[in-house]
Formats: C-alpha cells, sequence, structure tokens
C-alpha cells in the first residue's frame, strides 16, 4: 500500500485523499442520520405506547 502511495504523482495523491474524505464524510452523515432518525422513531413509538395506555386508562375509569 505505501509503495502504491508513494509512486503516485503529488496530483493522484490529492485526488485519492478529496475522495477518500468526501467517502468518510458522506458515511458519517449517514451514520449521525441513521442515529437521529431511530432516535426520532424511539422517542415517537414510547409516546405512542403512552398515548395508548392513558386512553386505555381512561376508558376504563369512565
Amino acid at each position: 500500500m505505501n509503495r502504491f502511495i508513494y509512486r503516485s504523482s503529488l496530483k493522484q495523491r490529492m485526488w485519492m485523499a478529496c475522495i477518500l474524505l468526501t467517502v468518510l464524510c458522506i458515511a458519517a452523515t449517514g451514520v449521525m442520520s441513521y442515529y437521529i432518525a431511530s432516535r426520532v422513531t424511539e422517542n415517537n413509538a414510547f409516546q405512542l405506547s403512552q398515548n395508548t395506555l392513558n386512553l386505555n386508562y381512561e376508558s376504563t375509569t369512565s
């Protein structure tokens, strides 16, 4: 791997670094959006279950 990097021209190394940085940024964005979406979904599911329990409790006490 090192031999390949050192044999490459500066222009090729810059392109590889740019592509690697772009891929890492896209991957980080994907991971963070997945994390945020899972947290929102979890919170919404919890809220919905709480609402369902409250509705069931109110209908049995009335």
